[in-house]
Formats: C-alpha cells, sequence, structure tokens
C-alpha cells in the first residue's frame, strides 16, 4: 500500500497548480505555519565550502497573518513590506475584521501566501463566506493562496466546490517516540527502556506535538517521567471534548456475575490481530439517534446528518462493535464500561447529544471532532460498545456496523444469581449465614439494591427484599415482548449461543469457547 502523501507534499503540489484556497485542519495552527513557511525556503549553502552546512534563508514570496486578535500581520520581510503598502498604520485595527481584510487581500498582487488563523470560527458569516469566494479567481490567476486553518472546518455550501481541503493528522507513534526520546536527551537524564518507551506513547498518543512535548517536560523527574502525568493529561484531553468523557471506574469482567458466553467472546477480541487500543461506550444508542431511521418528513435531519458521519467513520477506520440489549438492570452498562478496564485501554463514554450545536455546521464540526480525538487515542483501533433497549428503532445499517454481533441479556440464570449474590455480599460485607430471599425472576440489579438495602438499614437481606418489585413483574408484557424479540434473532450474553427461549429464566448452560 503507498503511503499518502504528507501535507507539506500536498502544500507544494497545490501551490505548483496555482489552487487559490485551502483549508487545512490542524490541532496546533502556529505549528502549521511554522511547517508550511519553512517548505516554501530555498536552502543556500555557503560557496566558499563545499561541505558545510546548508542554512534556511527566507522564503522568497510574501507571507502574511491573519487572526481575530492581531488583524493582518507580515511574517517575513516581503510579507512586511506588502502589508506596508497595503494596511495604513493608522488602519491596522481595522483589519481585525475579517470582512475588512478579505477586502484588501483583493488587491494583494503575486504569489503570496495568507494564512487564515481560526477560520471555523467566522466562516458563518456571509461577509466572509462571499470575501473568500471573490478571491478565487483572483488567486487564481495571480498564483497567491488564501491557507484556511482551524478545528475541523466545516465549509459553507457557497465554497464546497473552490476549496481544496486537507487535514493535518495529529502525531504518528514514531513522532511521539522522537519527541519523547528528545526531551530525555535535553534534560540530561538517563534514556526511558523500551517497556517504559511504550508505556509513554500510550499515555501521549492524541496530543498534538506542541501539547507532548509541554505534558513531557512537566512530568520529568531525575529518575525519567512520571506516566500517571502523561495520562492525567490525555483524560483532560478527551474531558474537554465536546460528547467525550473517560469512565475512570476500575470494574473488570470479575466484578460481574455470569455472562459466561459475551466474556469468552470479549476475551477474544481483546486478544485478536487488531485488538482494541480503546473501548467507545454508547449508552442507549436509540436516543441519540432518535427519529434517524425514520421516514417521511417527521425524521430529524440532524439525526440522519449524525448517523451517516457515525456510519461512514465506522466503515472507513474498519470499526468492531458490540450492540448490547435486553432486560433493564442485567449489567448492560456495566459490561461495557469494564471492557476498557478488562483490556488494560481507556473507556471513553460517547454522548452524541452533547454534539449537538446552536449554529450552522457546529453539530457536524464537534462531532468530527470528537471523533479525530476517537482515533488519535486508539490508533484507529477503537471497538464500539453500545447499548440499546429498543433495536427496532435502530437502522439496519447501523446494526450491521456492530461486526462482532447483537447481544440479548435475560434475566441471569439460578448459577449466575449465585455468584452476583456473592459478589454483593462480599462488597457490603454481609454475612453468610444471612439466608437468600426469593429472588424468582430478578435482574443483577435487583439483586445490588437488596444487598445495599440491606447494609444501609442493618436489616436481613429477607427483610430487604420487601422493597423490591421485580423488573419482570412491574413490565411484564415489555419483558415477554423483548424475550420474543430476541429469540432466534441474537447471541444469548450468558450462553455464547443464538438465544432461545426456554422458560422464565433460561437454564441452558454455558457453551463452551476455547481459550
Amino acid at each position: 500500500m503507498s503511503t499518502p502523501p504528507s501535507l507539506v507534499e500536498q502544500f507544494r503540489q497545490a501551490r505548483r497548480v496555482s489552487v487559490p484556497i485551502l483549508a487545512i485542519n490542524t490541532p496546533d495552527p502556529a505549528s502549521t505555519i511554522e511547517t508550511l513557511v519553512n517548505s516554501t525556503r530555498p536552502k543556500a549553502t555557503p560557496a566558499d565550502s563545499s561541505d558545510a552546512t546548508p542554512t534556511s534563508v527566507e522564503s522568497p514570496f510574501p507571507i502574511l497573518k491573519w487572526d481575530l486578535t492581531h488583524g493582518l500581520i507580515g511574517l517575513n520581510q516581503t510579507g512586511k513590506e506588502l502589508h506596508a503598502q497595503y494596511v495604513d498604520t493608522n488602519d491596522q485595527q481595522m483589519t481585525c475584521d475579517p470582512v475588512e481584510t478579505l477586502r484588501i487581500l483583493e488587491r494583494i498582487p503575486g504569489r503570496a501566501i495568507v494564512f487564515f488563523q481560526g477560520a471555523h470560527r467566522v466562516l458563518n458569516h456571509d461577509g466572509v463566506v462571499q470575501g473568500v469566494w471573490n478571491l478565487r479567481d483572483v488567486y487564481k490567476s495571480s498564483g497567491a493562496t488564501l491557507v484556511m486553518l482551524g478545528v475541523n472546518i466545516t465549509i459553507p455550501a457557497d465554497l464546497t466546490h473552490d476549496v481544496l481541503t486537507l487535514t493535518e493528522p495529529l502525531p504518528t507513534s514514531g513522532t511521539l517516540q522522537q519527541i519523547y526520546l528528545a526531551q530525555h536527551e535535553a534534560a540530561q537524564i538517563p534514556a526511558p527502556t523500551d517497556d517504559e518507551t511504550e508505556r509513554a506513547l500510550d499515555a501521549l498518543q492524541g496530543l498534538a506535538a506542541f501539547s507532548a512535548e509541554q505534558v513531557i517536560a512537566l512530568a520529568m523527574r531525575p529518575t525519567g517521567v512520571e506516566i500517571p502525568q502523561l495520562w492525567a493529561r490525555k483524560k483532560h484531553l478527551i474531558d474537554s471534548t465536546p460528547g467525550l468523557r473517560i469512565w475512570n471506574g476500575t470494574q473488570t469482567f470479575d466484578d460481574i456475575g455470569g455472562l459466561v458466553g459475551i466474556k469468552a467472546c470479549a476475551r477474544r477480541i481483546i486478544r485478536s490481530k487488531r485488538r482494541p487500543r480503546a473501548v467507545v461506550f454508547l449508552d442507549e444508542l436509540e436516543k441519540i439517534l432518535a427519529g434517524a431511521g425514520a421516514d417521511g418528513p417527521s425524521q430529524s435531519d440532524l439525526s440522519r446528518q449524525m448517523l451517516g458521519t457515525l456510519l461512514s467513520y465506522m466503515e472507513d477506520h474498519q470499526a468492531g462493535g458490540l450492540l448490547l440489549t435486553g432486560i433493564q438492570g442485567t449489567s448492560k452498562s456495566m459490561f461495557a464500561k469494564a471492557m476498557g478496564a478488562e483490556a488494560s485501554v481507556p473507556t471513553i463514554q460517547f454522548n452524541m447529544n452533547e454534539v449537538k450545536g446552536s449554529l450552522v455546521g457546529e453539530t457536524e464540526r464537534q462531532l468530527r471532532q470528537a471523533l479525530d480525538i476517537i482515533s488519535a487515542v486508539s490508533q484507529d483501533q477503537a471497538l464500539f460498545v453500545a447499548t440499546s433497549n429498543s433495536i427496532a428503532s435502530l437502522p439496519p445499517e447501523l446494526i450491521r456496523r456492530f461486526t462482532y454481533g447483537t447481544w440479548f441479556f435475560d434475566l441471569p440464570t439460578a448459577p449466575e444469581k449465585a455468584l452476583i449474590w456473592t459478589l454483593y455480599r462480599r462488597k457490603y460485607e454481609l454475612t453468610i449465614d444471612d439466608p437468600l430471599p426469593e429472588d424468582r425472576n430478578w435482574t443483577g440489579a435487583e439483586i445490588f439494591r437488596c444487598a445495599k438495602l440491606s447494609w444501609e438499614f442493618s436489616i436481613p437481606l429477607k427483610e430487604a427484599a420487601q422493597y423490591i418489585i421485580p423488573m419482570a413483574t412491574s413490565a411484564k408484557e415489555t419483558v415477554k415482548k423483548q424475550r420474543e424479540q430476541a429469540q432466534q434473532a441474537y447471541l444469548s450474553a450468558s450462553t455464547g449461543s443464538v438465544y432461545r427461549i426456554e422458560s422464565d429464566v433460561p437454564k441452558t448452560g454455558p457453551r463452551q469457547f476455547a481459550a
């Protein structure tokens, strides 16, 4: 497979063919500008020494930059001269207005390069859209280039066919390793072991180069780098992204009673050739995408757009997934959250409703930003685990993306309940001689509530049980309908084989998986 061209190569090619307007999605615009400016500088070698080290000279093209606080400024000598020619000193403040700046830029001659920083913040303004469009033919003729930089820039419909969009990826593991080792050398401390480097790179993955340098420096000690501090920064990066949160729980599969079938499948996934580097948890998927699968005018255009973006992402990145459904209180969410700890990778809670914005294009931009962070953190090996209490409302094309199957969580079997009681007796330090109550048709959540009430009220389990009304009793028809829908259609979380209704509580033994 051929290596895709780098951002610098794409930028140079765009300049060669006089592409007038570029949009570059970048997590670190200052670094991107520096990289692209350096790429335009020719190398000069002193004539009196054939083996002298080449030194960089200034770019031959006028280079300018705009941002909301500084307005338009020159970055190199020819850029400053051009700026002085077209912007009076008394009018500098006026160039903080992007529309006024774009009017000035229409008159800029030659093969100038203009960096427009924070473009994602101003492209929702009609005057800015018109001003950018006005540069198209002018810059195509002169060979100048407008480079708009931002985070997940949404190109307005008016400019869709006029702007070439590029993306600068976050640093690769190789680049982060170079930064990590260079920081050790600069601090004059011993080089880290291969194991320490690998653990540090796991924590750094997803950070921009500048952020990585700063975080490593802050975590540096005379004895080396404190890896937990690197993870703390990574957690902050994820938590500050709309829609994403790190799950801080430490529960593993050992903290969940039963569910032998799906646990065996999950462990195979964890040990597979494409083992997940992060677990992405989507709770109650049908509520997140409400209306996306409906027909007719009642459907939600926003939900459809979010659904399309998620479908494309999972397909393009070959992201696998598990879809969990079943009776409430049967440990679906607990299992999903425990997968990350079981695999020793972060569990990212993804609430897609939190990315919805009021401005045009804001929802798509924030959704793509969240997915970009997921890609970076997981090194493009994310496992999606979603729960749904109403799979019938999900579009078939989404269900198919969960390639590891749809799993049904039924009421626990008698052996499973025994395990669950043991776990909660231990958790709440309940005496073993306290007899169990009648727990027919109880869920794991109801066993938990009973044990917790026994501990809180200092009463026997049988007395605490009087406060419990089982879901299978209070919502009998719902449970019956869920089971009928799952019959021979989904996999059983308890057995690992196709789900079949055996009785009120399934009695089939667990399917044996090879180790």
